[in-house]
């Protein structure tokens, strides 16, 4: 299609996450046929999101009030601070409704590869947070990766005199040990209880 509109919005829209190239072309497409009656809708919705979202300045979660309503809620815990990579890992502990506590969000994970390095974490905000809050109980629910355990390490290190937690991993409700991989097996297997 020669349409430099159509060209563009199709580039932006790949710059979202787990949108391809296909995908984005397909989704530009749609909008353009939609032009009268999603699109207005659509801009309104992003320019009002443009306009009242703010970070929340405690947690780093994305409010229309900072603090967020998480952080401001005086029912949570204030004792448990359990700390996540990035928002998608926050909104989908909430979706279970289980978390009683309060959230930090890093700015990433410790790595090498991506350049972020502690300065880069937060951690300044994290410890002031900690002191400030009297925080008892650090949980991590970071990804089982090289670098989720060596940023859980190195909190641990930067933050003495509180109780570590982190949450369970092994095999998933429902899952086959044929499919699954040597490391989650490994595991379950050390991460065995009694029944």
């Amino acid at each position: 299609m020669d349409h430099p509109a159509f060209e563009k919005l199709s580039l932006l829209l790949n710059k979202l996450p787990n949108v391809g190239k296909k995908s984005a072309q397909k989704l530009a497409l749609n909008l353009m046929l939609q032009k009268d009656d999603l699109l207005p809708l659509l801009q309104e919705q992003l320019i009002l999101l443009k306009d009242t979202i703010k970070t929340c300045h405690l947690c780093g979660n994305l409010s229309e009030s900072d603090p967020c309503s998480i952080c401001a809620n005086p029912t949570r815990s204030k004792k448990t601070l359990c700390l996540v990579k990035d928002l998608a890992d926050l909104y989908a502990l909430e979706k279970t409704n289980l978390f009683e506590g309060k959230y930090f969000i890093l700015s990433g994970l410790l790595s090498a590869r991506t350049q972020i390095t502690p300065e880069t974490l937060g951690l300044d905000r994290l410890k002031n947070r900690i002191t400030t809050e009297k925080i008892e109980e650090l949980l991590f629910a970071l990804p089982m990766t090289l670098e989720g355990k060596t940023t859980a390490h190195y909190i641990q290190n930067e933050c003495p005199n509180l109780t570590y937690t982190e949450l369970a991993h092994g095999i998933p409700i429902g899952g086959d040990l044929e499919y699954l991989d040597e490391g989650t097996i490994a595991e379950a297997f050390r991460s065995r209880k009694s029944i």
